[in-house]
């Protein structure tokens, strides 16, 4: 089958589905338009702000659509393309657009009140702090992992020194988005422009500032723009969510959109080639397809974290309770678009069943600016930058979500029951500053720590009974074999590295194995010394390994526990156990 025809299929099931199924929803639960919504009665020009169903739309599709659609597709490819497409489509339908569409429902029919809060009446209190707690952590380990993505996306220096345009470019556009974004805002709230003529001042101003972005890049390392990310976050957390948020989301909104549109507009006039097989198997590499199907692609089927997305944001915007099908519905269409489209990309530029090299990212930001390139004829350099800039807006238009979210978890935890004071305590901590401060510090030190830490404990505390030391190996699980003196470490891709002469064997003469402590996985498997990547220099995240070794003479082994693979965007890949 072409790209063409999955593309087709995709898009008729879910007309099918949000014209059909989710309209069935909707008049089955019940929507009543007249009914004031908690963000009309509670409006207090911060949290609550009611807002045209567009402008929530883009709130809600910028704020959900994170690294998942693209990356998680992309891995998937390597059971084939069919299990990954049926599972966004069917999954996307009847799971994640329901998920989402529901829990925005619940919201806006309780108030406004986040899942946390709602599920106090079915679990009681202690459930409710107990869930609003994993929320609040949840939202650390986001922040920490897309502000360190996004840090190194804006990166303008390489290794050797030398400017790296398209991501200075990125980092300007992302800039002029914050300030703009305030001015747009005020414009939107005092002159309430029509929307036709809030859609062309929206045009104009994303084109004048990607124009600008690109002729005026601004150069800085990782670690000055991780200061101003996290500055960011502060002000999109405790500044009106009419003044800062919504109007950088829609904006956002018009550069998603085109690179969707884009993609699109290029997989229906190239119609490629998909070359990789329909169904690889239901082991491929040691991975079985159940359950890692369901664990790569996530966002692009269905996420816990759009609930909290859907119930703690956007039911605060919902002007009107017709709106909710597009917001909560459509909006998860849209993303599985994104999805459908990223596993075509992939697929198309695959060799004879073979997955390109890099990281998901990286093929699907290049396969798009060359279409942008071909059919459109925009400069590589240009089509470079703005697809950066789109990698990156699906990361910061996610993180400043999660930001807002996770200082309202932690308030909300520290709310009294009804018709209590709140203590001294209670106070602080529901104190908008402080709650906001005390949620981006240690968001902050997660990132500077290594977030992956976190992964690797969780691998440790849930998973030791599932570790086994058969003859063989265990899944995915790479050998590491004591013989003639020599430590070798294999992988899944078959390169062999040996203490003597600390070289690869196969495979990249560039990939360095020195003391096989650590491993820093891209496409292959490199061993590493002190937690630091001789071939990335630390830009996959390393993580330590536990191994356990038994035999004697020759039969004397070491299998490693686990292993964690990260890419240079700092999303996870996948486990390894």
């Amino acid at each position: 089958m072409t790209g063409l025809g999955i593309m087709m299929i995709a898009i008729v099931a879910l007309a099918v589905g949000y014209f059909g199924y989710a309209r069935w929803l909707e008049k089955t639960w019940g929507i009543d338009p007249n009914r004031p919504t908690p963000a009309v009665e509670k409006n207090d020009g911060k949290d609550f702000s009611p807002a045209s169903r567009w402008t929530v739309f883009a709130h809600q599709f910028t704020s959900i659509t994170g690294a998942g659609p693209v990356t998680g597709p992309i891995i998937a490819a390597m059971f084939g393309w069919a299990p990954a497409l049926l599972w966004m489509i069917v999954g996307g339908i009847f799971f994640g657009a329901v998920q989402d569409f529901t829990a925005l429902y619940a919201s806006v029919k309780n108030g406004g009140k986040s899942v946390g809060m709602i599920i106090e009446s079915y679990v009681g209190r202690t459930g409710r702090q107990l869930f609003l707690l994993f929320c609040w952590l949840f939202t650390l380990l986001v922040i920490a992992a897309f502000c360190d993505m996004v840090a190194n996306t804006f990166n303008g220096f390489a290794k050797d020194g030398s400017q790296i345009m398209p991501n200075a470019a990125a980092a300007s556009i992302s800039l002029l988005y914050m300030f703009v974004a305030v001015g747009f805002g005020l414009y939107l709230k005092y002159c309430k422009p029509s929307s036709g003529v809030q859609l062309g001042v929206g045009i104009v101003l994303m084109v004048v500032m990607v124009t600008a972005g690109i002729y005026f890049p601004v150069y800085a390392d990782a670690v000055t723009w991780r200061y101003v990310v996290f500055a960011y976050l502060f002000a999109a957390s405790v500044m009106p969510m009419w003044l800062l948020k919504q109007p950088r989301d829609y904006l956002s909104m018009f550069l998603l959109i085109g690179m969707i549109i884009a993609a699109v507009i290029g997989v229906c006039i190239q119609n490629p080639t998909l070359n990789m097989p329909a169904f690889a198997g239901f082991t491929v590499k040691g991975l079985d397809l159940f359950p890692i199907l369901f664990v790569t692609i996530a966002c692009g089927a269905v996420s816990g974290f759009h609930s909290l997305v859907s119930s703690g944001t956007s039911s605060k915007m919902i002007s009107s309770e017709k709106d909710m099908r597009l917001v909560g519905y459509g909006s998860m269409c849209v993303e599985v678009v994104l999805g459908v489209v990223s596993l075509i990309v992939v697929c198309a530029a695959a060799s004879n069943g073979v997955l390109p090299s890099g990281t998901p990212f990286q093929t699907f930001s290049g396969s798009v600016a060359a279409f942008l390139t071909e059919i459109f004829g925009v400069p590589h350099q240009i089509a470079a930058c703005i697809l950066t800039m789109c990698v990156s807006a699906l990361a910061l238009t996610s993180v400043d979500a999660v930001a807002r979210i996770g200082r309202m978890s932690l308030q909300e935890l520290f709310m009294p029951e009804p018709g209590k004071e709140k203590t001294a305590v209670q106070k602080l901590f529901t104190n908008t500053v402080f709650s906001t401060c005390l949620t981006l510090l240690a968001g902050y030190a997660l990132c500077i720590a290594g977030y992956m830490s976190v992964w690797l404990a969780a691998v440790r505390f849930c998973q030791p009974a599932a570790l086994g030391f058969g003859a063989h190996g265990v899944g995915g699980v790479p050998e590491v074999h004591r013989a003639q003196g020599l430590d070798a470490l294999r992988s899944h891709d078959h390169h062999v590295c040996r203490d003597d002469d600390r070289t690869c064997s196969g495979g990249d003469p560039h990939h360095r194995c020195l003391d096989g402590r650590y491993v820093c996985l891209d496409d292959s498997w490199f061993a590493v010394r002190g937690g630091r990547c001789a071939h990335c220099a630390g830009s996959f995240g390393c993580v330590p390994l536990r191994a356990q070794t038994e035999g004697c003479g020759a039969h004397r082994q070491t299998r490693l526990s686990f292993a964690v693979q990260t890419p240079s965007d700092g999303v996870l890949h996948s486990l390894f156990i």
